[in-house]
């Protein structure tokens, strides 16, 4: 959706490891090597091409060093200082999803269909039996006649 500030943020910061990166930095500026031992999951590979985007996006700014070896750094940019409250109220979120998942909570059973509902029963199983891109085109066929409402009103 084109101007929609939502979008935006999240074409910034949604990669899958847009956040921890910036999570890394957080404490201060930091060498790739220092990123790669906070990250090891990351192939060097990835974490240059995170780097490169957040950069890109102007969350994070890239200093090289005229120095041999090469050294560079990665500090948090101005402009990504305010994606600092946003990635504190992720992590804080975080960590109540793990302990409602821990509690048992953190499963929900599918709803129990009553058995004179034969029909109702006949027709779950027919969805779940179909390929997932069918099921969303369902969906989308039977919202389509809707009014659609702007989620990213500005």
């Amino acid at each position: 959706m084109p101007g929609c500030p939502l979008t935006a943020a999240l074409n910034a910061i949604g990669g899958k490891w847009n956040l921890i990166c910036l999570y890394g930095l957080d404490s201060g500026t930091r060498r790739f090597s220092e990123l790669r031992r906070l990250m090891p999951e990351v192939s060097p590979k990835v974490l240059s091409a995170t780097l490169r985007n957040l950069e890109r996006e102007g969350l994070v700014s890239r200093t090289v060093y005229a120095e041999v070896p090469a050294r560079v750094e990665y500090p948090v940019s101005p402009h990504g200082e305010p994606v600092r409250e946003v990635m504190r109220a992720v992590r804080v979120w975080g960590r109540e999803r793990l302990e409602w998942k821990r509690s048992g909570d953190g499963t929900t059973p599918s709803p129990a269909l009553p058995s004179s509902s034969k029909g109702a029963r006949q027709k779950v199983q027919k969805v779940r039996s179909q390929p997932r891109s069918y099921v969303l085109g369902c969906w989308s066929s039977a919202i389509g006649h809707l009014p659609r409402v702007g989620v990213c009103a500005q």
